[in-house]
């Protein structure tokens, strides 16, 4: 038995699709500036296109000059510089006078407008700025005065001298309970006796607090300060 090939689809015909294409127009930007309503004349960038090529005529005598000397003209742009404005120089002169009084009027202008800004309020503003600032500098001054008189005070030297008076007056408040019962007439009862010691006990260990606060400061070891 013989088998037949399975047969393929025939082979697409090449086709190139053609997509539209967009096109967009440049548009030349148009000036914002309305040069017939300004103050001042405008000189034009292409002011010099029309004298950028003008036409020479070599004098005749130019023909009877060695190739030296015209080879030396050549070369020497200073020196056909100088021999062209010489020759053909008031052809460029109108249009330069021109323009320079175009930008004269300019300048004129610019001038104007400066003398016309009002001078005084700016100053006032200037003064008024300096007024504020000083017044921050002022504010400034005093916290700083009085935030290095808090160091100050929290100073180890100032620590220390507070702590030694507050001992001092501390060690005064023991002497006066001793005092006080010391001056009681007569026979002291139990009772005031056991009133005494829990008073002077209680002062007494508030002292050695103290003291023992003062030696760590002393020490560079103090934790927390209070009284």
């Amino acid at each position: 038995m013989t088998s037949t090939p399975p047969s393929l689809p025939g082979k697409p015909e090449d086709s190139i699709s053609v997509h539209p294409v967009s096109t967009v127009d440049f548009v030349q930007p148009t000036s914002i500036v309305d040069f017939d309503k300004l103050e001042y004349p405008v000189v034009p960038s292409n002011v010099a296109d029309p004298y950028r090529q003008f036409e020479v005529e070599l004098p005749a005598y130019f023909k009877e000059l060695p190739k030296s000397k015209l080879d030396e003209l050549y070369k020497d742009k200073s020196l056909l510089r100088g021999y062209l404005l010489a020759k053909y120089g008031e052809h460029y002169q109108t249009p330069r006078d021109s323009i320079v009084e175009d930008l004269r009027k300019q300048q004129e202008y610019c001038e104007r407008r400066c003398e016309s800004n009002d001078k005084s309020q700016r100053v006032e503003k200037i003064n008024g700025s300096l007024k504020e600032y000083h017044a921050l500098l002022d504010k400034f001054n005093s916290s700083q005065v009085a935030m290095y008189d808090k160091l100050n005070r929290m100073s180890k030297k100032a620590m220390i001298e507070m702590m030694e008076a507050d001992l001092s007056r501390q060690e005064e408040r023991c002497q006066s309970i001793v005092d006080d019962v010391m001056v009681i007439p007569g026979e002291v009862s139990d009772e005031e006796v056991t009133k005494f010691i829990e008073r002077y006990k209680e002062e007494r260990q508030r002292y050695y607090l103290k003291r023992e606060k003062l030696s760590r400061m002393f020490e560079d070891r103090v934790g927390q300060l209070e009284s």
